[in-house]
């Protein structure tokens, strides 16, 4: 099971420096960007998680995604997981 970290969750950790997740974790951008605030460097697994704002060489594109399908519970969930899983934002 994965988790998501949003910033509500990373407020609770206010005034530490270091903050660890385990692997698959999932932190949200307004998560990131308050660490970067408070000086918190955050780790999944043992990767630190980049900075939000930091180029990491490929070119930001804007796009529009359409589902088409039978509505089903879930959806927007499975839709959203398979985005976070390819690291887009």
């Amino acid at each position: 099971m994965e988790i998501l970290v949003t910033l509500d969750v990373l407020k609770q950790h206010k005034g530490e420096e270091i903050i660890e997740f385990p692997p698959g974790t999932l932190i949200t951008k307004e998560a990131r960007i308050y660490a970067a605030k408070q000086g918190m460097k955050l780790y999944v697994g043992k990767q630190q998680v980049p900075e939000p704002g930091y180029s990491n060489g490929i070119s930001s594109v804007r796009a529009v995604i359409s589902v088409i399908g039978e509505d089903r519970v879930g959806i927007i969930a499975g839709i959203s997981d398979v985005l976070a899983k390819s690291n887009v934002d």
